[in-house]
């Protein structure tokens, strides 16, 4: 809109005048301050122009990742109560974010007389998703036409709308994922490896262009400039995504309501030796150790405050991931148990033993055992102190047990129907996307194989090559000094012989070896952080224990590689230092 342009031009405008001032300070009046200036204003321009984009995408992601779910727990509420009022409120209290929101809406305005029926206002939620998803749309259509069926056709219905919903998000995604191979190339090369061999012309380049790559500039540029462009690229392509992943609520268990003391503890001892080193960079003589030692410390350091922090958290993600994988499973053994006519309690004991390789199995032996100490089947499961769901946050299977507690008040052949029922329906949900978690992983292990490996090795070599390049450069601008001092005594002739080489003397303008290993290795965490970011959200739709646990283990990687490559490619060049300079002195 209008509004929002104007209120970029005004930011670009003020963020010129300060970012120029704040450069003039840093490094003086130069054509590359300048050009930086402008760039940071005009990268400022672009984001508060782009706000109201990028939230209508991470919305539109947010929503989609329920969207499946939401079909889901309507159908399961049409099992509990045949009305289509419950199924939207049933939907609308087990899934969260916008289409959460937009549920409650939809029940609001019923109750408040905008719409006179649940089915109009479904209506005004179907046109407003129609276009980001039809098989959503299309899904919900059927439910609303199902209300009035026969329990026979209703539950035909209801295998339709979610065999609608899997069947086009599956299709979508596919699509998506084969969308996604050349743009991630792009990104690999471009982004990524490109820059990295860039960096062995700058000393050169610095000689013969001082006034636009100062040191400057180049820290500047690998380090904030770079990194945005990825990120550009990267959220470009984010933007497409047609469905997300729900996430396990691994945070809601009560052993992680508080902080860990150790992870703050070990965070601010890394951030104390990081700044240390950084200062002794400036300060001590051998300045090159600091420097890697500020590079081991950002990528070891951050590791290890990651793993702390998510390594538990992680275990207990991966079992709740699992159990809901095991879920359909395990509902379809105690409703034939419930068949046989048994009371839902030895149903369940009846069923353990055919669920001794299962990790649902400490679910269901928590709700007998609860059931044993006297408490109901709703007890056992929801009860805020010893319900077995306090060890299980997961909101897909507390949503699937609230519906079974509900249904069970009307009789065991109607709980052992519904169990079966939902079995198949929770089997048809995690078979799409197990499938659509392989084909999105198959796409983004290049780009993590390009970050964590393939980009620290090749800066490790990179920084190695620019280090003996400069000291060569230097070498040769004591030699042209020491030919200067031979031929000044011929005169004209004398200056003339020296004329061409005189840009060498600019070597002492270079960005040191210790500062440039230090903006690579910056460079190098901060790709690793983008690739994770991005490839997490594509592969879990964003899940933060996920991210936190792969962060860990591709920083550690990348660091050691990336640091290792530094040390024995410098040491082998070193070795053939003296004898280039000998040979030619």
């Amino acid at each position: 809109t209008s509004s929002v342009f104007a209120a970029s031009v005004f930011v670009f405008t003020i963020s010129l005048l300060v970012f120029s001032f704040t450069f003039y300070l840093i490094s003086g009046l130069s054509l590359s301050t300048f050009l930086l200036a402008l760039t940071f204003s005009a990268i400022l321009f672009w984001l508060f122009l782009q706000y109201p984009f990028t939230y209508a995408t991470n919305y539109r992601i947010k929503s989609t990742s329920e969207m499946v779910l939401a079909v889901l727990y309507m159908a399961i509420g049409m099992k509990v109560v045949p009305n289509l009022e419950y199924a939207v409120k049933f939907a609308a209290e087990n899934i969260e974010g916008p289409l959460a929101k937009d549920l409650k809406k939809v029940l609001w305005s019923v109750y408040n007389g905008i719409y006179t029926r649940v089915s109009d206002a479904l209506d005004w939620l179907t046109e407003k998703w129609k276009h980001e998803s039809e098989e959503f749309c299309d899904a919900i259509n059927i439910i609303k036409n199902a209300t009035f069926s026969t329990f026979v056709e209703r539950e035909k219905a209801l295998n339709e709308a979610i065999q609608a919903v899997l069947e086009g998000t599956e299709e979508r995604m596919r699509r998506y994922a084969k969308s996604l191979k050349t743009p991630l190339a792009l990104i690999n090369t471009v982004g990524i490896l490109m820059p990295i061999l860039g960096l062995v012309f700058f000393p050169l380049m610095s000689i013969f262009l001082p006034e636009v790559l100062q040191p400057f500039s180049v820290i500047v540029g690998y380090n904030v400039l770079l990194p945005f462009f990825v990120y550009v690229l990267m959220n470009n392509f984010l933007e497409k995504r047609p469905y997300a992943f729900h996430q396990p609520r691994v945070e809601e268990h009560p052993k992680f309501r508080k902080r860990n003391l150790l992870v703050l503890v070990l965070a601010s001892l890394v951030s104390f030796i990081f700044f240390t080193s950084i200062y002794f960079l400036f300060t001590a003589e051998d300045k090159m150790t600091y420097s890697l030692l500020a590079v081991a410390t950002l990528t070891f350091g951050s590791a290890g405050v990651l793993f702390l922090e998510s390594y538990e958290k992680s275990k207990l993600r991966e079992e709740i991931i699992e159990i809901e994988r095991e879920l359909g499973v395990a509902l379809f053994q105690l409703g034939m148990q419930l068949k046989r006519g048994m009371p839902i309690e030895n149903a369940i004991k009846a069923a353990l033993p055919r669920m001794k390789n299962f990790k649902i199995k400490k679910l269901f032996e928590k709700i007998a055992y609860n059931m044993e100490m006297g408490m109901d089947f709703h007890s056992a499961v929801f009860d805020k102190q010893n319900g077995a769901l306090v060890e299980f946050p997961s909101k897909m299977i507390e949503a699937t047990m609230r519906a079974l507690v509900e249904i069970a008040k009307s009789g065991n052949l109607l709980l052992a129907e519904a169990m079966i029922t939902i079995a198949g329906y929770l089997k048809s949900v995690h078979k799409v996307e197990e499938d659509l978690k392989d084909e999105m992983t198959e796409i983004t292990a290049s780009m993590s194989l390009q970050a964590i490996m393939l980009a620290p090795l090749t800066a490790g070599i990179t920084v190695a090559l620019v280090g003996v390049v400069v000291d060569l450069l230097k070498f040769f601008a004591g030699m042209l000094k020491s030919f200067q001092q031979i031929t000044s005594g011929y005169g004209p002739v004398g200056s003339v012989s020296i004329g061409p080489l005189e840009r060498f003397s600019n070597v002492s303008q270079l960005l040191p070896t210790e500062f440039f290993q230090l903006t690579v290795g910056i460079y190098v965490v901060e790709i690793v952080v983008l690739t994770v970011i991005f490839t997490n959200i594509v592969d879990t739709g964003g899940d933060k224990v996920a991210r936190n646990s792969l962060l860990a283990k591709s920083l550690g990687i990348a660091g050691a590689v990336y640091l290792i490559v530094l040390l024995v490619v410098n040491s082998l060049l070193a070795g053939m230092l003296p004898m280039l300079t000998g040979g030619l002195a």
